[in-house]
């Protein structure tokens, strides 16, 4: 593979590599899918959640750095009831809902919240957590269809599944070795591709047609079919003329 090949193979590594540094930089995700960030005001954080006909929270992993929350459950786009049903059961999560005794993990000592969410209706719970930590909530009527999600207190808890962001910084790294060495392939293909003006050809070097060189910003033609040829060594001089010294 020739270098200018090599060059634009290394440019596309580049690229990928690139892509995925700026995908890395969305940042970790929980167990349910991305993690979202909600900003704290005066000591409380508001966290947005929308529920779904698909049977789904959005977003369903939520990570907040402070106690005092402030959820806002809007049931839009559907005409299911739903419930936001909160667990203050720090770090446990109920039984899969193939057991039969999920339910009893959010019976009413065991939440924070338990609202109905009705079809077009707007639900504001706030809740002051306990310990750092994960919680639960769920939809009771939908769990076994796996309407649930977690909110992570304390900006100090990352969930399990989170990726290391230092992955990031290798990627950027790659690229910019990447873009270097493609960058030198192609100034080193180019430098050969091309003859070089103002070098004159060494001693030996076969000619093919013309050369020209500019030593003196003249250019001086060298063409094989005019070049001079000195007589043979052997060849007669013609006789000298009478009365010739």
């Amino acid at each position: 593979m020739g270098a200018l090949r090599w060059a634009a193979v290394l440019f596309a590594v580049a690229v990928a590599l690139s892509a995925l540094g700026w995908a890395a930089q969305t940042g970790p995700t929980g167990p349910n899918g991305t993690l979202v960030h909600p900003a704290a005001h005066n000591g409380v954080t508001v966290v947005n959640i929308t529920t779904t006909n698909s049977f789904t929270f959005v977003p369903d992993d939520v990570q907040v750095t402070t106690k005092a929350v402030e959820f806002i459950i809007s049931n839009v786009g559907g005409d299911l009831a739903h419930t936001f049903t909160l667990s203050n059961q720090v770090n446990k999560t109920a039984p899969p809902a193939t057991d039969s005794n999920w339910p009893s993990f959010f019976v009413p000592g065991d939440v924070y919240a338990d609202r109905t969410v009705n079809a077009s209706q707007v639900v504001y719970v706030n809740v002051t957590f306990g310990a750092p930590g994960a919680y639960q909530f769920i939809c009771r009527p939908h769990y076994p269809l796996g309407m649930q999600g977690l909110v992570y207190v304390d900006e100090s808890i990352a969930p399990a599944a989170a990726p290391s962001f230092a992955a990031f910084w290798y990627v950027v790294i790659a690229v910019v070795v990447l873009a270097f060495l493609a960058l030198v392939l192609g100034v080193v293909y180019g430098k050969r591709g091309s003859p070089e003006e103002g070098v004159v050809p060494r001693e030996g070097t076969p000619l093919t047609s013309r050369v020209e060189y500019y030593n003196d910003s003249r250019p001086y033609p060298l063409d094989l079919a005019e070049a001079r040829e000195e007589p043979p060594d052997d060849e007669e001089e013609p006789p000298a003329k009478p009365g010739s010294p």
